[in-house]
């Protein structure tokens, strides 16, 4: 027992290194706040700037890592703004959808911040018709490796399956694109089968 403590307490003096190692990311950058002006200003008007909101996700993208944890949650929520905004339907229907596609390849990269605002847009009322961006979001909420996330796609698929009489994963099971998926954990496989 006492070795135990004897190690617990010679172990303190290199977590504290190893934490003073690692720099402290500046927070509440004027360049981040720059850039969520600069994209609000450019998703309300109404589709015509969209190429240019899509270059601010870009350049928020590149900012992201190098962010502290509240312009990075300041950059989660104003990507989030962007799901929030109406576009224009064309003549055949089909709504201009390259900014929702954007916004939702960049916070793909934005794990762990992002993973609850792709899961609330999955299936939301508002892109539900949009079968291309609801994959493109499922496919983003992969990629961020988030337990919560993971759980929730495996709920929604075997509530899919309820009323599919065709299997639709059945040809990536096959391994046709087996690179979009990731091997579980061995603790959390049984929790997802039970």
């Amino acid at each position: 027992m006492r070795t135990l403590a004897l190690l617990a307490l010679s172990a303190l003096p290199l977590a504290r290194a190893a934490a003073q190692d690692t720099p402290e990311l500046p927070d509440k950058r004027e360049e981040i706040k720059v850039l969520l002006d600069e994209l609000d200003a450019h998703i309300g008007e109404r589709g015509e700037e969209d190429p240019q909101a899509i270059a601010v996700i870009d350049k928020l993208l590149v900012e992201f890592p190098q962010s502290g944890p509240k312009d990075r949650e300041a950059v989660v929520d104003g990507l989030d703004g962007c799901f929030e905004v109406k576009r224009q339907e064309s003549e055949e229907g089909v709504r201009d959808n390259k900014l929702y596609f954007a916004a939702a390849v960049a916070l793909g990269e934005m794990a762990p911040e992002s993973a609850p605002v792709l899961m609330n847009w999955i299936g939301h009322k508002s892109h539900r018709k949009d079968v291309p961006l609801q994959r493109r979001l499922i496919l983003s909420l992969g990629k961020t490796r988030d337990e919560k996330g993971r759980k929730a796609l495996y709920a929604r698929f075997l509530d899919s399956q309820k009323y599919s009489q065709t299997d639709p994963w059945a040809e990536r099971a096959a391994g046709v694109q087996a690179e979009e998926f990731t091997p579980l954990k061995a603790e959390t496989r049984p929790e997802l089968v039970s």
